[in-house]
């Protein structure tokens, strides 16, 4: 088991899953991680393949479950900003960060997506 901490969200990378919860810690960071996990799963619900798929949620963004994923090797910011461009009416809201992205299943994909 491996924990993670950003500024307003926990992550435990437990197997092959990561569980992501409020930071609990200060309360305003607590309430702007519910709202990071509430904003990946409306953004999930666009069904882009550049976002990695959350597998199960509790209300309120109490928690997200995403599968773990691998994390990246080499890090061009440059092809990365074109990897979030608009496409389909949607640009990805990621930080352009080495941390936001991974892969799963063999598959780049967006982690960290909640704004």
């Amino acid at each position: 088991m491996v924990i993670k901490y950003g500024s307003s969200r926990t992550v435990i990378l437990f197997q092959n899953y990561a569980f992501k919860l409020p930071y609990i810690g200060r309360w305003k960071n607590f309430l702007w991680g519910l709202i990071a996990n509430m904003q990946e799963v409306e953004f999930n619900r666009l069904n882009d393949e550049r976002l990695a798929k959350i597998i199960f949620h509790l209300p309120a963004g109490f928690l997200v479950v995403m599968k773990r994923a691998e994390p990246l090797i080499d890090f061009n910011k440059k092809f990365f900003a074109s990897f979030c461009a608009t496409h389909k009416g949607f640009q990805l809201p990621t930080e352009l960060k080495r941390d936001s992205f991974g892969y799963i299943d063999g598959k780049l994909v967006a982690i960290d997506y909640g704004c």
